[in-house]
């Protein structure tokens, strides 16, 4: 009944009703969970982001996401800070070091804003979003705004640069892009075979409580039960993080295949091996790498490894 009511008020009025328990995106403690799959993988993943603290950045009040997992295509760090005012959600912009607008909550239909990337063509590219329309909805009792339109950019996969790519997108209070929070393309997305987002999977934080988009789905694991995912897990590496070597071990006798893939897609090293396989990663920059492994049954695994 409350839904119907605020979509009375719109139709009728064209009153947007303000939200009674403020924005205050991201609060210390929130969590966000996506699902992550990756292409040629048969094993999907999670994307676990929380609020770590209140940090100070450039002189401003701020809060510092941390993450386990990201999208490796969007090419952005293992930490985000971002800041809220006034139904408005900040991010830092690491490539030009300031702030810019990530989320306008007071919009309505027709409204848009802007913020700038860095890009293979200019120094400073823009990506507008455009509202279409808004709807409100209610989660453990409180009333969320939920803002539907496009974002526009260059496309930069494209033989025509100049040509301009919409998305879709659907971005809530408290959960931000409901697809994943910084979402638009990078500069290499178009030639990035990375993983991939599901969508929002899961949502905490004190105010609101628990959210829980698909409760089939364990929010820390793929599309797939928590025993399933036991019982499918066939090799162990470790250590990770390594400064090092890893070890590969597994409980099959079969031969298994493995490459070892930077950060560009580039496969560093590959062989088979039976049962264990010590793998010098000494000469090998710091970051993150996947080790991508292939059993003779057609089993496939994917372990990300962090070199430091």
């Amino acid at each position: 009944m409350k839904k119907i009511y605020l979509i009375l008020l719109i139709l009728t009025f064209g009153i947007y009703p303000k939200i009674s328990e403020g924005q205050n995106f991201a609060p210390l403690g929130a969590e966000w969970y996506y699902g992550d799959f990756w292409p040629e993988v048969r094993v999907s993943s999670f994307i676990h982001f929380w609020v770590a603290k209140d940090t100070i950045v450039n002189g401003v009040n701020c809060r510092e996401i941390q993450k386990y997992n990201r999208l490796y295509c969007k090419d952005r760090a293992l930490k985000e800070y971002i800041f809220d005012r006034n139904d408005s959600v900040f991010v830092l912009n690491p490539d030009f070091d300031e702030f810019q607008l990530l989320y306008d909550f007071n919009a309505v239909p027709g409204d848009s804003w802007q913020f700038t990337i860095s890009s293979n063509y200019v120094a400073r590219d823009t990506v507008t979003v455009v509202i279409d329309s808004v709807s409100y909805d209610t989660i453990n009792g409180k009333t969320l705004k939920s803002l539907y339109g496009r974002r526009l950019q260059r496309k930069y996969f494209s033989f025509a640069p100049s040509q301009i790519y919409s998305q879709n997108i659907h971005i809530m209070e408290r959960f931000g892009d409901v697809y994943y929070m910084f979402n638009w393309m990078a500069k290499n997305e178009g030639t990035c075979d990375f993983n991939n987002s599901s969508g929002l999977r899961c949502y905490t934080d004190s105010l609101l409580g628990g959210y829980h988009n698909d409760t089939t789905v364990p929010c820390n694991y793929g599309n797939i039960s928590l025993e399933e995912a036991k019982s499918l897990k066939r090799t162990d590496v470790f250590p990770n993080p390594t400064s090092h070597n890893i070890v590969i071990s597994t409980s099959t006798l079969n031969s298994i295949s493995y490459e070892l893939i930077n950060e560009s897609g580039q496969i560093l090293k590959t062989d088979s091996f039976k049962q264990s396989k010590n793998l010098d990663l000494r000469g090998l920059p710091k970051g993150l790498y996947l080790l991508y492994l292939m059993h003779m049954d057609g089993y496939s695994e994917l372990h990300k490894i962090v070199k430091q």
